[in-house]
């Protein structure tokens, strides 16, 4: 029993190590190098500070419709952020530049009853009052907030493992359904159920929201949080109170801004599990009191981005070094890198006018105040890093198979599905399917489990061959080209000539039947077609040209471009090979067969013939089938003809063609004598 008891003790402690490793927290030096600020002449001090919100706002208000409802995105979301013909409700970050309203969606992703996704639109029971995937993408890429509300929308904390399945299912879910960089880091509690609130730590959430029931929640019997108080660690998970109000949100903002101008800087919350009729006149009000066109000291933003503020405030020191009329500030401090923002907003005041500023290092910055002696520096910079999802399927895939939980399973299940295809895909997905199932109220999404892995979409060459596997062990195989049925057998070898995609679908010895499809692209090659073989007479030549292109050429006469002229003094086989970008070939060839000319004579050459005689001329050749045509018109191989004239010489001229074609010339003068008396 000892050793048993030893062997549980190491499992947990491994357990424990391999989620520290994927959710670990890690820190970094801020990421803005310096500032340097200019005077027209030497100040004898200078202050800097901290805003104590962001954009040195007097007073913060933030917002969550919880329950995933549809209103955030159909009805607050035109007005906040303008919709094309209204430009939205706005404030600027203290140096004219404007910054629209936000708030956030606490969302619950599955139905309890069935396990469904609530958010799946085409889902044909789909709750029109509730978001959409695509809907959330939008308010995710405008930087509205996205916050846990549980994962199920009756939510279960039954037990420790369920909690923890809310918060990791959650992060893995959304990332496959919008972007492996969405994180949820802020928990509106469910129902009160505040166990919640002991697993934030090891999610790496910073706060949960909630309608508090006691003074251990921030801002509880109070209006809001007071963002300097000495009390609140900013650093760690915070437990905010929130009000719901169904009206007097500008009495609320009077009220806040009234406490700023004592010096008390606010952080108002407000939950809604509707929209009040109410609230997009107030708030058009709001803005037009304490935003961009009024006093422009309102901040309505998420609480994530709020939340990040201050955390980054409370870790950032600034350094000052004043030289004659430059002021140099930089900066330290150990920023954990699992925020969402990363912002600091600075006040600097002096008795000398600002002649410069300049930022080095910042991933985004304004500022005011040149001309002035005093100034606003917002600075910003991306320091977030967050694990890869190879590392997340990986590490997930690992606690599943050590504790045979479904729930870490189905986590691990949903970073495999955003792998590439590719061997890790295969092994993660296979371990995955190997565990016991048996039990499980929730299984794998259809078709995860499919054992039939053709390897990844490919591409040939013409000519070359594919072979494909199917799983062992199976009741009958089914293959396909492009839908047409080919073969039954567990193994094929195919030679695609076109690109083609090939299927596969088996049928296990339970009737359950899985596939897999596989895409093969065939490079093009250019055609070649050098002609038939020929022949060709001696001393004659031969011209080829190959197709133009982005190609390699490579001609058996050693000429590597497209056309070549040959003039063959023997039988003669040309080869052309051509190579196309991809490294595909294509290859043609010609055989030239060299001809010689016939050899003639005609005997009669040069001989005398008296005048009315009858002259016989012939051509002679060993070779045969020759054809004959002679400077008479004559086709045959002997010709007559009668002088027509005493005392002259006549040149006759005999041409002789082989089959081949090859032509063969000779000449004979006859000397006709002179007319006897």
């Amino acid at each position: 029993m000892k050793k048993r008891g030893e062997s549980v003790l190491i499992i947990i402690f491994w357990i424990i190590a391999v989620q520290t490793a994927v959710l670990g927290q890690q820190t970094r030096p801020p990421g803005v190098d310096s500032v340097v600020v200019t005077f027209e002449q030497p100040p004898v001090t200078v202050t800097v500070q901290k805003a104590p919100l962001k954009y040195n706002k007097a007073f913060a208000m933030s917002f969550q419709m919880d329950d995933a409802l549809s209103d955030i995105f159909n009805k607050i979301y035109p007005v906040f952020h303008g919709n094309g013909v209204t430009p939205g409700l706005t404030f600027t970050d203290g140096c004219g530049n404007p910054v629209t309203f936000k708030m956030s969606s606490g969302v619950y992703i599955f139905s309890s009853y069935n396990k469904s996704d609530i958010l799946d639109p085409d889902d044909s029971y789909h709750d029109p009052d509730k978001l959409t995937w695509p809907q959330l993408d939008t308010l995710y890429r405008a930087h509205w907030g996205l916050e846990n509300h549980g994962l199920f929308d009756n939510p279960d904390a039954s037990s420790p493992e369920i909690v923890e399945y809310a918060f990791q299912r959650t992060d893995s879910y959304a990332r496959k359904k919008i972007s492996d960089s969405v994180a949820f880091k802020s928990f509106v509690i469910p129902n009160g159920l505040t166990v919640y609130v002991d697993y934030l730590s090891e999610n790496r959430y910073h706060s949960a929201i909630n309608e508090g029931q006691d003074n251990s929640w921030i801002g509880y019997r109070d209006i809001g949080v007071n963002v300097e108080s000495d009390t609140i660690n900013w650093l760690k998970p915070v437990k905010l109170n929130r009000l719901f109000l169904y009206s007097d949100f500008k009495k609320s903002a009077d009220t806040l801004y009234a406490q700023s101008q004592r010096g008390v800087h606010k952080w108002f919350l407000s939950g809604m599990h509707a929209m009040p009729g109410s609230f997009l006149t107030e708030m058009t009000e709001v803005e037009q009191a304490y935003g961009a066109p009024g006093k422009d000291d309102l901040l309505v933003a998420t609480d994530d981005e709020i939340l990040d503020y201050l955390a980054v405030k409370q870790t950032v020191q600034v350094n000052q070094t004043l030289r004659g009329t430059k002021l140099t500030l930089t900066f330290s401090g150990h920023v954990p890198v699992d925020r969402l923002y990363y912002a600091l907003t600075l006040n600097l005041f002096s008795g000398q006018k600002i002649d410069e500023i300049k930022v080095y290092g910042a991933g985004g910055y304004s500022f005011s105040g040149v001309g002035k002696d005093t100034a606003l520096i917002n600075l910003s910079w991306d320091g977030r890093v967050y694990p890869s999802v190879e590392r997340l399927a990986d590490s997930f895939t690992t606690l599943a198979l050590a504790t045979g939980s479904q729930y870490k399973a189905l986590v691990a299940m949903d970073y495999v599905e955003q792998l590439p295809s590719g061997d890790t895909r295969i092994r993660l997905q296979d371990s995955l399917c190997s565990l016991d199932r048996s039990g499980w109220d929730t299984g794998y999404d259809p078709g995860f489990c499919n054992l039939v892995h053709l390897g990844p979409d490919t591409s040939l060459c013409p000519g070359d061959s594919l072979a494909l596997t199917g799983p062992e062990n199976m009741a009958s195989y089914n293959w396909y080209r492009n839908g047409d049925p080919f073969s039954t057998q567990p193994s094929v070898t195919v030679f695609p000539d076109t690109t083609s995609d090939y299927s596969l679908i088996v049928t296990d010895k339970s009737g359950n039947r899985m596939g897999d499809t596989v895409h093969v692209t065939v490079f093009p090659v250019p055609e070649l077609h050098l002609g038939p073989d020929t022949g060709i007479c001696a001393g004659a030549c031969l011209s080829f040209t190959a197709p133009e292109g982005d190609y390699r050429y490579r001609w058996s006469t050693g000429d590597t471009v497209s056309s070549t002229t040959l003039c063959p003094v023997s039988d003669t086989l040309v080869t052309l090979m051509v190579e196309t970008q991809e490294g595909c070939h294509t290859v043609d060839s010609i055989r030239i067969l060299r001809h010689l000319p016939p050899v003639i004579s005609i005997p009669q050459d040069s001989t005398k013939h008296c005048f009315g005689d009858t002259v016989l001329l012939s051509v002679q050749s060993a070779d045969t089938g020759l054809m004959y045509r002679w400077s008479t018109g004559d086709t045959t191989a002997s010709v007559s003809l009668l002088p027509p004239h005493p005392d002259t010489t006549l040149l006759l001229s005999a041409k002789a063609v082989s089959p081949a074609g090859c032509a063969a010339f000779d000449t004979a003068r006859i000397f006709v004598l002179p007319k006897v008396p």
